[in-house]
């Protein structure tokens, strides 16, 4: 030992590492060889501290997994020995673009469910996503009938970091078909990988919100208050009474695709005819004979067959709808009492806060909210995606001077924009105002005229079609709309211009309605609107055109009213080849409204039939659909608009309703002028 050195300091520094140290340990040890310095405990001839010896590094911890419960039922009970995997949904924040939909999905935790059908599982939230939304999928198992390997069941469970271990999970056949519904543009085909793109965290989430409070509650404290229809649906009371309220039909069809999930569910497996019909019946293109099926089907479980029936839901509807349920299996109730006219589920709104007086034309804002004017009572009305859609406002501002509204748009900064038919006049509600606060334009350069239909440039320039003086006139948005101008370029030929619409490089297009022959006419941005040139293809076919709208190759979309049909022009061959589709399954009938999604699929509201149309972009159009709940008020359909969650809106003039067909259109930004900026007539998020 050195000389005049304690020894029992010498022993502290110098016993050899035998147990983990921890900090409390290692502070003591750091602390003794700073006393054993002063106290001569340095090498001998020297009062140089001796060399400390080098601590053993700690490792980070390890987050402690959390847990929750919950379990798998099939119908008849608890499904037993059920692979049960807790996953957040892709993919990495970094994302973007339409390899990020439907891909990604990370297991945070695997457990398996006892012979009741009940789990209780273990997870780690993802560190830096703590808040990455959530969902169980759960697979195979045995019902009681023996070991079905066709079962496959989802349920959503919220964000992770809202997991805790009173979280409980119902895994069912409501929650497979509420989540398939709401997310089916998230979702990829095996019905099990749910993401989102970077850019989209919005619209996904309020699919997940929508699918959580409006269809189903899968997330509870116990198994009695989920698994269940949400509140916002009617109960089976209510629709089994004599004068049933909206929204009865959405629960029948949830419960009836839910029955027809525990149909295959509740038997020996794939081979069943139950599993074995719906397999079939979920193949586009493949029919069923009793028997067998005329194609070998890819589907193997019940959550992909799912996932191929809401997402293709005019295929084979008969053939799902007759799955028989086997004996015994006892059914959710109410159902469809017969095969819907396609697999489309429909919501219907009319909170009391938004007033809603024969609502018109429809637009989106940033977050999802909707916006429609009331044509009878020149107001307002909003409905908030927060609420999913259940909770109004209404606002009708006196500066702003409403006036026989006829149509609306809304600018990046969420600001609106209304023509005021009877005042010749557009009228301006500021988001900065919470739409408290109005403005009114009538800038005389303009010489509007019986506005109607407007839209935004790039700028945020309005242009308006006047339908008095076959004219565009344009409010310019560095005047602060105070200074316009007008547009008649004799080229154009414009004549009753009853739609418009603006492409990413700033043209404006115009359906010209009033007398034959019917064309489409452009003005060019390029030469400040001065120049106009005329599209009236033969091969258009154009019988009154009503609406049109662009797709993001450019290619011009044009509704007919009389012709029952819808034209195209094509944009490569600079509007002067046009196309005309009237596909039986789209029962055209008096087609007014038009809009097309970011796959080029296009949608239509039949005035007539009070229905809506759809042609799909993936069979150049040859392939269409229509859609007329029996359940849902359509009537009188005033305005059609998409959404970023993949969701197709339009109001019911006669009903005092906005009604939402959900999951059925690929996603697109909203508002559309945000893609004009991005350089897109429209665009995925």
């Amino acid at each position: 030992m050195a000389k005049g050195c304690d020894a029992r300091f010498q022993k502290i520094v110098w016993r050899p590492f035998t147990s983990r140290v921890n900090l409390q340990v290692l502070f003591t040890m750091i602390l003794t060889a700073s006393l054993a310095t002063v106290y001569g405990c340095g090498s001998s001839g020297s009062r140089s501290p001796s060399a400390s010896p080098t601590p053993t590094p700690t490792s980070t911890p390890t987050p402690t997994p959390l847990s929750i419960s919950g379990s798998v039922q099939g119908g008849a009970g608890g499904i037993a020995g059920a692979m049960v995997t807790l996953y957040a949904a892709g993919p990495a924040n970094s994302c973007s673009g339409s390899s990020c939909y439907g891909a990604g999905a990370m297991a945070l935790g695997t457990s398996s469910s006892d012979s009741s059908g009940d789990f209780n599982l273990e997870y780690t939230c993802p560190a830096g996503n703590e808040a990455v939304a959530t969902y169980i999928v759960a697979s195979g198992g045995n019902p009681g009938s023996g070991n079905n390997s066709a079962i496959g069941l989802m349920a959503l469970a919220g964000p992770c970091n809202n997991l805790s271990r009173t979280t409980y999970v119902t895994v069912n056949g409501l929650t497979t078909v509420a989540a398939q519904w709401a997310l089916t543009q998230f979702i990829d085909t095996t019905g099990t990988q749910l993401g989102t793109s970077s850019t989209n965290a919005a619209g996904f989430s309020k699919a997940i919100n929508q699918s959580m409070n409006d269809l189903v509650t899968s997330v509870g404290t116990s198994a009695s208050d989920s698994g269940v229809p949400a509140s916002f649906l009617p109960t089976a009371a209510d629709c089994e009474g004599g004068s049933p309220p909206i929204n009865c039909d959405a629960l029948e069809r949830l419960n009836t695709l839910a029955n027809i999930v525990a149909s295959c569910i509740n038997t020996a497996g794939p081979s069943s005819n139950q599993c074995a019909q719906l397999f079939c019946g979920a193949t586009a293109g493949a029919s069923w004979n009793g028997t067998n099926c005329s194609a070998t089907p890819a589907i193997s479980d019940t959550l992909a067959a799912v996932h191929a029936i809401v997402a293709n839901p005019g295929s084979n509807v008969s053939t799902i709808f007759g799955v028989t349920p086997p004996t015994g299996l006892s059914l959710l109730a109410p159902a469809l009492s017969a095969a819907p006219d396609n697999w489309e589920l429909v919501l219907n709104f009319a909170p009391s806060g938004a007033n809603l007086q024969y609502p018109g034309p429809l637009a989106m804002d940033n977050a999802g909210n909707l916006f429609t004017g009331n044509l009878a009572t020149n107001t307002v009305s909003e409905l908030t995606a927060a609420s999913s859609y259940t909770v109004g406002l209404s606002f009708a501002p006196s500066d702003a001077a409403l006036d026989n509204v006829q149509y609306l748009v809304i600018d990046i900064s969420d600001d609106l924009f209304l023509t005021n038919s009877t005042s010749n006049s557009v009228s301006e509600l500021t988001a900065a105002s919470g739409y408290a606060s109005g403005l009114n334009f009538t800038p005389s350069g303009a010489a509007m005229n019986l506005p109607d239909m407007m839209g935004l440039d790039t700028s945020g320039n309005l242009f308006v079609a006047n339908l008095d003086t076959n004219s565009v006139s344009e409010l310019t948005a560095i005047s602060g709309y105070t200074s316009g101008l007008n547009f008649t370029p004799s080229a154009a030929y414009i004549d009753y211009p009853l739609s418009l619409a603006l492409d990413a490089s700033n043209n404006a297009f115009v359906v010209n309605y009033a007398n034959p022959p019917f064309s489409v006419s452009e003005l060019t941005a390029a030469s400040g609107y001065a120049t106009g040139l005329n599209f009236a293809p033969s091969s258009a076919a154009f019988d009154y055109p009503a609406s049109l709208a662009l797709d993001a190759a450019g290619d011009i979309f044009v509704a007919n009213v009389i012709g029952n049909s819808v034209s195209e022009l094509t944009a490569a061959s600079s509007y002067a080849t046009g196309l005309n589709f009237a596909p039986a399954g789209a029962a055209f009938d008096d087609p007014r409204w038009l809009v097309v999604d970011s796959s080029a699929n296009v949608f239509v509201a039949n005035l007539a039939s009070n229905s809506v149309a759809e042609l799909t972009g993936a069979s150049n159009y040859a392939t269409g659909y229509n859609f007329a709940p029996s359940g849902a008020p359509f009537d009188n359909i005033n305005g059609l608009a998409l959404d970023a969650s993949g969701n197709v809106f339009l109001t019911n003039g006669l009903s005092n309703s906005v009604s939402e067909i959900i999951g059925l259109a690929a996603p697109v930004m909203t508002p559309p002028q945000q893609c004009l900026i991005n350089g897109h007539n429209v665009c995925l998020p």
